[in-house]
């Protein structure tokens, strides 16, 4: 079976849709089709424009200082060590809020991500527009954590 050619973009590449409007977005996502689809339902909020997207933490490192996002999406169990990572982007910019979206419905997961600087963690398979209220709400500067998380017991 022969391989189709995998469409990527490259670190500080801008997306298309991105208007100048709304809040920037910037997602850190692995998974392409996943990827995609948060672009497109995120687009579709008035206020929200993604302006550009990432599947590797490098790159995402690379490409965030250059697109300057009001607010990185970010899937951080293939980035190793999650903490950390949302501590580089707190050095990059104090200002950037951080979601973090993860399949891990863990509390201790959720704790040590927002320990870490982040502020807010939704789950992957909320309600698109429940990840529209979570973005919405750290931009306002409010934490977000799903409710699956907050009940879930430790």
């Amino acid at each position: 079976m022969k391989s189709r050619p995998t469409r990527h973009k490259t670190p500080g590449e801008r997306f298309p849709e991105a208007g100048p409007t709304g809040k920037k977005i910037f997602i850190l996502e692995a998974n392409p089709l996943f990827r995609e689809n948060l672009t497109r339902v995120l687009n579709q909020e008035k206020d929200l424009a993604v302006i550009g997207a990432a599947s590797t933490a490098d790159d995402a490192l690379k490409a965030i200082p250059l697109l300057a996002p009001d607010l990185v999406l970010a899937d951080i169990s293939f980035a190793g060590n999650g903490p950390q990572f949302v501590k580089d982007l707190r050095a990059m910019n104090r200002n950037m809020k951080v979601l973090i979206i993860s399949a891990n419905a863990k509390p201790s997961q959720a704790d040590r991500l927002l320990r870490a600087g982040a502020d807010g963690y939704i789950l992957k398979h909320e309600d698109p527009d429940e990840v529209a209220v979570a973005i919405h709400d750290v931009l306002a500067g409010q934490i977000y954590v799903s409710e699956e998380v907050l009940t879930r017991p430790k």
